[in-house]
């Protein structure tokens, strides 16, 4: 469908403004929101303020586009470009991908993972985990796991992970 498109009312500053607009305008079978947001990169709490609304109390794929980023006009048709390949991969696409790779004719799982270590959370560990769930690694499942022990930089919970990441590819 055309996508719908809607001025924003109020201060373009205040992300109770753009909370309130979205909340109005939008149905629950929007596939994805682009917005364009005034501001430059980290120089206010805007954009925090509205993703963080747009990812717990209206759980959509979303792109926001500052204004100050376009509006130089400097490699503007990579910056599109960029955002558009962004967009594809947030609504399920396969932004790019690697052929030919030696292993990867029979089923084969990429790891990663990261161990993250969190004062607030009274210094406890997460385990980050990543994995391939298909040929062509551009499929991922994904876990974090708060740790039980204080500053474990061992992954005590990868088995757990690395268990639930099996069953995915399976």
């Amino acid at each position: 469908a055309q996508p719908e498109i809607f001025p924003l009312k109020g201060n373009a500053n205040q992300a109770s403004n753009w909370t309130k607009e979205l909340k109005a305008k939008l149905n629950p079978n929007v596939q994805a929101v682009v917005l364009l947001m005034p501001g430059a990169k980290g120089k206010n709490t805007l954009y925090d303020d509205v993703k963080r609304f747009l990812l717990t109390e209206f759980p959509v794929p979303s792109q926001v586009v500052l204004c100050n980023t376009i509006a130089k006009g400097k490699n503007l048709r990579s910056i599109v470009n960029k955002i558009l390949i962004q967009i594809n991969a947030k609504i399920g696409g396969i932004p790019w991908t690697v052929d030919n790779l030696p292993f990867m004719d029979k089923p084969t799982m990429v790891c990663g993972m990261d161990v993250f270590h969190n004062t607030s959370l009274g210094k406890k560990s997460v385990l980050a985990l990543t994995a391939s769930v298909n040929n062509s690694a551009t499929k991922y499942f994904s876990t974090a796991v708060i740790q039980t022990e204080l500053g474990q930089e061992a992954a005590l919970s990868l088995q757990e992970g690395m268990t639930k990441a099996l069953e995915s590819f399976k």
